[in-house]
């Protein structure tokens, strides 16, 4: 019986029951996927409709971040909700952050938790001087950050995509090539630290059909 297996496992059978094990590993994800994003579909088109009003305001809200400071941001979204001097600030932020949960995907979520990290450590950071804190670098992050929600935002909530550059472009008037450049490394950054798990899965894959396809056992 060892021997029976020994040899079932050995040289060529074993590559067959790889590539089988990876076909139906492949087949049972796809299946699963497809399940899970019609299903999806249906809830969030539905529930998109239902709360069109709170996603353009929140919408607007992440939008002014690009052309006002975020105080002035806040002001806005006071007033647009009719709040305005009646309501803590604290209580609003809060408030566009359950909306923005509430309403936007699984990846816009996570570009709003690396907005608000960011925010969050450069605060308690206070031995940042001015000069630190007005950097090049520092607006090109925020900028970056706060560009890369909306475009995620808008994604959710109408269905059209808009690049981060672009977006740049109506902030900053001199977006030379450089600043350019930066930015694109910038954008790669974020979206590699937000993605690392499904990276970490994809090179499994992939580590898996080269061992398939080479027959490197």
């Amino acid at each position: 019986m060892v021997e029976s297996l020994k040899t079932t496992l050995s040289g060529e059978n074993l590559l067959t029951i790889i590539g089988f094990a990876c076909t139906i590993f492949v087949a049972f994800i796809t299946a699963f996927l497809t399940s899970k994003n019609n299903n999806k579909s249906i809830t969030s088109d539905y529930f998109k409709r239902e709360g069109i009003n709170v996603q353009e305001r929140i919408l607007k809200f992440w939008s002014s971040l690009l052309l006002y400071d975020f105080n002035k941001c806040i002001e806005i979204y006071k007033k647009n909700i009719g709040l305005e001097g009646k309501t803590e600030d604290v209580e609003i932020i809060k408030l566009i952050s359950h909306d923005a949960i509430l309403y936007s995907s699984k990846s816009t979520i996570k570009a709003i938790a690396t907005y608000q990290h960011y925010l969050y450590k450069n605060n308690k950071n206070g031995k940042k001087t001015k000069e630190e804190k007005n950097s090049t670098l520092e607006t090109m992050k925020l900028l970056i950050i706060s560009s890369r929600v909306i475009k995620k935002m808008k994604y959710d909530f109408t269905g059209e995509k808009v690049d981060i550059i672009d977006l740049l472009k109506i902030r900053i008037n001199d977006l030379d090539n450089k600043k350019i450049l930066l930015s694109r490394i910038l954008i790669i950054y974020y979206n590699f630290i937000e993605n690392v798990g499904k990276l970490i899965i994809a090179i499994i894959l992939l580590i898996m059909i080269i061992i398939f396809k080479y027959k490197i056992l």
